[in-house]
């Protein structure tokens, strides 16, 4: 019995280590520092794995503390309005690599809004929650995307930075770690239940041919 649970003690340590304490994740952010200040943009833009999409309307990047009303220490951040009658500007955030993931925190720099004008994030399965004050807010587990929308009618009244995100790693390959474990777990079964004394059929030594020729008379 000893023997048969020393066998198997690299393997359940190398288990524990896959199942029960799993690589940390790394968080990815968006802090629009990559953009031009000052700048207003209607195509898309990525960092660090996330992706923004415009959806309708545009998006413009502005410096804190030397265009806008907003602390100096968030650098660049991204606003929402739009400049005439029509659709709210909208973008849609992402991962480039398209899996789920979890929405950790945005900041929302600034909301000021009129009593008919609205700022909000929409999740991919339809979770919605709306901006009235600035602070930083949590957002949503499991999602694809999440949009941000706002029908502003002023440049800068709707601000927002920091978006922070986790990747959901893929089923996939937890499994697939999981299945060579089992299978190693197996074989090590196999060759413990072996009869003590009966050689490996995998090392033993191929006989040897015996000579049958014999000296002619």
């Amino acid at each position: 019995m000893k023997r048969y649970f020393a066998s198997f003690a690299p393997v359940m340590t190398v288990l524990a280590l896959a199942v029960g304490m799993p690589e940390p994740v790394r968080a990815n952010i968006m802090n629009f520092e990559d953009l031009p200040s000052g700048s207003i943009l209607s195509s898309g833009f990525s960092q660090d794995g996330i992706q923004l999409s415009l959806v309708s309307g545009h998006y413009d990047i502005w410096a804190c503390g030397l265009i806008v009303l907003c602390p100096a220490a968030n650098g660049n951040v991204a606003g929402l309005d739009i400049l005439s009658p029509g659709p709210p500007s909208t973008v849609r955030i992402s991962l480039v690599a398209g899996n789920s993931f979890n929405l950790d925190s945005i900041e929302i720099v600034a909301a000021l809004h009129l009593p008919s004008e609205l700022s909000f994030m929409r999740a991919s399965d339809g979770r919605i929650l709306s901006f009235n004050t600035p602070g930083q807010f949590t957002g949503f587990d499991g999602i694809q995307y999440f949009d941000l929308s706002s029908n502003v009618g002023i440049a800068g009244a709707f601000l927002f930075d920091n978006i922070v995100v986790t990747s959901i790693p893929e089923p996939s390959t937890s499994l697939t770690a999981l299945g060579a474990l089992i299978l190693g777990m197996t074989l090590i079964r196999r060759r413990s239940m072996r009869p003590s004394g009966q050689p490996d059929l995998h090392l033993a030594k191929k006989p040897i041919k015996s000579d049958l020729r014999r000296s002619a008379p």
